[in-house]
């Protein structure tokens, strides 16, 4: 009986660290620092929230959860940047990226579309949905 009880014992010990781990909200890299004019969760998000997401996996590009290649990233870049007003850029590099293609694509989005302008978000996408608006200051208009 005994043996029984240690059996089940050491099974729900593994049971509680398996799903215990799977709660705990894994923090992405920090391999791909933010630029100057970017928003992050410390500084809020602007009060228009039509945005796209640029999502990596590894070296996968994801266009608002669709699979993409760079040159329709740079292509879908240009388009949006044409649009009255310019949709929100949400990028997020992934909880482990690669790192050298994640700072690659990073730069493309710099390049590409006025992230500089406080366009473009840095950070996973949950965290852009948390995120407190950002507080204007005087007369600004969002």
């Amino acid at each position: 009986m005994q043996h029984w009880q240690m059996r089940k014992a050491l099974l729900t010990y593994a049971v509680i660290l398996v799903f215990g781990g799977c709660n705990k909200s894994e923090h992405p890299k920090v391999c791909v620092p933010v630029l100057s004019g970017w928003m992050t969760a410390q500084t809020g998000k602007p009060a228009y929230v039509a945005a796209n997401t640029v999502t990596l996996g590894g070296r996968e590009i994801r266009w608002n959860g669709v699979q993409i290649d760079e040159r329709t990233l740079v292509s879908y870049l240009r388009q949006s940047r044409g649009m009255n007003p310019a949709p929100f850029l949400v990028f997020d590099p992934g909880a482990s990226p690669d790192c050298s293609f994640a700072t690659h694509i990073r730069d493309v989005l710099e390049r590409e579309f006025p992230c500089g302008e406080g366009l473009c978000w840095q950070g996973t996408g949950a965290a852009f949905k948390r995120a407190a608006y950002k507080n204007y200051a005087g007369n600004a208009v969002p």
